[in-house]
């Protein structure tokens, strides 16, 4: 979808640094609003928070979404993908989502509005399928561009005066299809720059949980009918984690197509997962910039104890020759390096890429200030527009969902001075107007900070936590106690 300015909207390419390139934003799973085609009807996307919190109403509209066999064989006209999510929603397992609106408004600060492309996509399907359907907007959102009126005047002012090149701006699963793009033939020739956003390049443990069996949510709400969708959708399976998780006989060993499948996964998608998996090791994204999330909880590996998926945020250090580190008593000596809450930090790495490194949870990265400014300092070539109100240096310990009315607690955890905190609770369904600013204290184990919180009804909550610089936030799902099973009457 290519965005075009209204007849009043003159773009003033001096008013600040612009860049003349087309951007191409490509969002994370569960970011592109999805809806049936024959009628019309939303399957993911608008309403989703208000159908699916208190009484989840819609299990009809989640079991369309799994993945049919005609889908898995090639028709895949059944779901389309109409845009970019306009509005938070929450999964269970997966959590809260946030939208790219600020992303999108930050671009249009330094690029032309008819420059900007928003890719959206199915996201239940595979990696690669979905890569082939970018390659060709970029090849459409560049041509339209590049005979564009205003992209002559942009041209002008570049000190080279060149064509316009193709900057892709990913979240999530997206640098995922940006890396496959390497596998297009002719799909990067055009790319000046490739920046991601907590792209788990190894994938995530969290995937699997989601695939076995949906469990370990404080509240009842519909985890069967998540892993029917999960366990049916290729895209889910392209995030399986692809380094050392599982942890077995005090060793860390990679995830196996065999341990999907008797988990309860389906088993041929798993290995053609893997296989995909492989592939794209190799390949590299052009011109590419990296911001990873980190100092936050994030789950790292994984145990099967009685069937069921434990995960665990540690490892096991390994020395110089990949042996497993051993202490003094001859035990495994565990290594928790956190991530961005969904995504282990190394996972969101790529070898001989540095990281640009915040303090942030996963789904709030496309909306922090300070990544914002660094990327529009990278699309402008104006170098790294950083706001310097320091760096924040802890993370946020929050359940996904809590039980409306009820306490909970917050950990914020690293060393920090809990007098340097502020806390502030936004109700998303209310124009993310502040409903509370509980006071964060000491942390009761004498470690890092706690906030007591209680969210007075059900609805979608975004918590935010700073301390003088960009807040680290997240989005919690408020329910009802739980009386019944969470179906309508009648």
């Amino acid at each position: 979808m290519i965005g075009m300015p209204g007849p009043l909207q003159a773009f003033d390419w001096t008013l600040r640094p612009r860049s003349h390139d087309a951007v191409v934003v490509v969002p994370g799973i569960m970011g592109s609003e999805l809806v049936e085609r024959a009628t019309g009807r939303t399957l993911w996307g608008v309403g989703a928070v208000a159908g699916y919190t208190a009484r989840w109403r819609y299990r009809s509209g989640l079991a369309a979404l799994a993945v049919t066999d005609e889908e898995r064989g090639g028709a895949t006209g059944r779901v389309q993908a109409t845009r970019l999510l306009a509005g938070p929603a929450w999964l269970p397992v997966f959590g809260g989502i946030e939208p790219y609106h600020r992303l999108l408004g930050a671009l249009r600060e330094v690029v032309h509005p008819a420059a900007i492309a928003e890719f959206a996509y199915d996201w239940r399907l595979s990696v690669v399928h979905n890569a082939s359907l970018l390659a060709e907007t970029i090849d459409r959102h560049l041509t339209a561009w590049r005979a564009h009126p205003d992209h002559a005047h942009g041209r002008r002012l570049h000190p080279e005066q060149r064509d316009a090149q193709v900057v892709v701006v990913a979240h999530s699963m997206g640098g995922l299809l940006a890396r496959a793009l390497s596998a297009v033939g002719g799909a990067t020739d055009a790319i000046r720059m490739t920046i991601t956003m907590g792209t788990p390049f190894a994938g995530s443990v969290k995937t699997l949980e989601a695939l076995a069996h949906g469990r370990g949510l404080p509240v009842p709400l519909p985890a069967d009918e998540v892993r029917e969708m999960a366990r049916t959708a290729p895209g889910l399976y392209d995030l399986l984690p692809a380094y050392r998780c599982h942890l077995v006989d005090g060793d860390a060993r990679p995830l196996s197509a065999e341990v999907v499948t008797q988990l309860g996964g389906d088993g041929e998608l798993a290995r053609e997962a893997v296989a995909r998996q492989q592939r794209s090791a190799g390949l590299l994204l052009p011109g590419h910039v990296l911001f990873a999330g980190i100092k936050q909880p994030t789950a790292r590996s994984f145990d099967i104890r009685d069937g069921v998926v434990r995960l665990w945020r540690h490892g096991y250090r390994r020395d110089a020759e990949d042996n497993i580190a051993l202490d003094a008593a001859g035990r495994p000596i565990p290594d928790d390096q956190g991530g961005d809450g969904t995504v282990y930090r190394y996972a969101a790495s790529l070898p001989r890429t540095p990281a640009r490194t915040f303090a942030q949870q996963h789904v709030a990265l496309p909306r922090t200030r300070s990544i914002l400014d660094n990327i529009g300092g990278l699309i402008t070539e104006a170098g790294n527009l950083d706001i310097m109100l320091g760096a924040n240096e802890f993370g946020l310990d929050i359940p996904d969902a809590v039980s409306a009315g009820e306490p909970s607690l917050i950990r914020i955890i690293g060393d920090v001075d809990p007098a340097r905190l502020s806390c502030a609770i936004e109700d998303v369904a209310d124009d993310d107007r502040v409903v509370a600013r509980p006071l964060p204290t000491a942390g009761s184990d004498g470690a890092g900070a706690q906030v007591a919180i209680r969210l007075p009804r059900t609805g979608l909550y975004r918590i935010r936590v700073a301390a003088g610089s960009d807040p680290v936030s997240k989005l919690v799902l408020s329910v009802a106690d739980g009386s019944d099973d969470g179906r309508p009457a009648g």
